[in-house]
């Protein structure tokens, strides 16, 4: 679960995750994702599980909550949240 790589990691992510909301996967989050993978793949390495989550965080305008930054920073259109 989203690179826990122990029991400490997974409370904190647990605890973390609790405040924010929960948005289904949909076409157009689909949609938005195999997007960006068209422009991201060959340049970036985006593959598909980061770009569904970049599109779920794109499409409604919401930050995105992670530890892994260096996977997202080059998407221009994606807010990272900041802790």
């Amino acid at each position: 679960m989203l690179g826990a790589q122990n029991k400490q990691d997974l409370v904190k992510i647990k605890k973390s995750i609790s405040r924010f909301i929960i948005i289904l996967v949909n076409e157009d989050i689909n949609t938005k994702a195999s997007s960006l993978i068209e422009k991201y793949a060959l340049s970036h390495g985006l593959e598909l599980p980061d770009s569904l989550n970049a599109a779920t965080s794109i499409l409604p305008s919401l930050e995105l909550f992670t530890y892994n930054i260096k996977d997202y920073k080059f998407i221009s259109e994606l807010s990272l949240f900041k802790s």
